[in-house]
């Protein structure tokens, strides 16, 4: 069939996310069975402990509090756990041990600006503590629940005008997930009105990425894929389409 002069092809590229993932620091991590926390692997801490300045040097060493952010793995890098140890006395390592769905993981070294978390334990729920200060003094202290996700990172929204029709297309749309990019299962695509972003179709992912083709009759507008967060993904936006 022929198509007319007027046909445009619109194809937007990457999904953008927020977060972006630091380099890579040394983590040391063990598995199996709950381990007592006297008993950590050798690991090197993420940044250095200055000494406290809140109590006499020979007060001893003592995490007073974790406060970590929610994070992501878009890579097998892991995540880059991010927040704060509130502390007393001097400090040279912090040892943590991290479960995650109330299941015992391994152990991470902690600095005072947070932690790298291995892309192998998965998404879930995160706690960290107790832990092992300095190497032999054990401290009860553990922190709130935080979320790991998986992170989506890659696809675009295909767009193709012809004539007053427009035909919408995922494509490639994945999250890293343990050990490789994986389908992100679903995403939404959505149109700019007056009043915000409003979802117009969903669209289920096969393994590969991709959804079914849609066809749909409309004026210039703009469009736009999303795919929400949930308890275990970070979802992402597309870059717009104006067409």
């Amino acid at each position: 069939m022929h198509l007319s002069s007027a046909r445009r092809l619109a194809l937007v590229g990457l999904i953008t996310v927020a977060l972006a993932l630091p380099a890579t620091a040394a983590v040391a991590s063990t598995s199996g069975v709950d381990a007592p926390v006297s008993t950590p692997q050798k690991s090197s801490a993420r940044g250095t402990f200055a000494p406290s300045g809140t109590v006499r040097a020979a007060a001893s060493p003592d995490v007073t509090k974790f406060s970590f952010r929610s994070a992501a793995m878009f890579s097998k890098a892991g995540a880059a756990v991010r927040g704060t140890v509130s502390y007393t006395g001097d400090i040279g390592s912090v040892v943590s041990q991290v479960r995650v769905n109330g299941a015992y993981k391994g152990t991470v070294a902690v600095g005072p600006n947070g932690f790298n978390y291995p892309a192998g334990w998965g998404a879930g729920a995160v706690v960290v503590g107790p832990s092992v200060i300095n190497g032999n003094v054990n401290d009860p202290t553990t922190s709130g629940t935080f979320r790991v996700r998986y992170g989506v990172h890659t696809g675009y929204l295909s767009v193709k005008r012809y004539g007053s029709k427009l035909t919408f297309k995922a494509v490639n749309v994945k999250m890293f997930k343990i050990h490789k990019d994986v389908s992100a299962g679903r995403a939404v695509l959505q149109v700019k009105t007056s009043s915000g972003w409003k979802n117009k179709k969903y669209f289920s992912l096969a393994a590969n990425g991709n959804s079914p083709s849609w066809k749909y009759k409309s004026g210039k507008k703009y469009w736009r894929l999303k795919v929400t967060t949930t308890t275990t993904r970070l979802g992402a936006n597309s870059k717009v389409v104006h067409l």
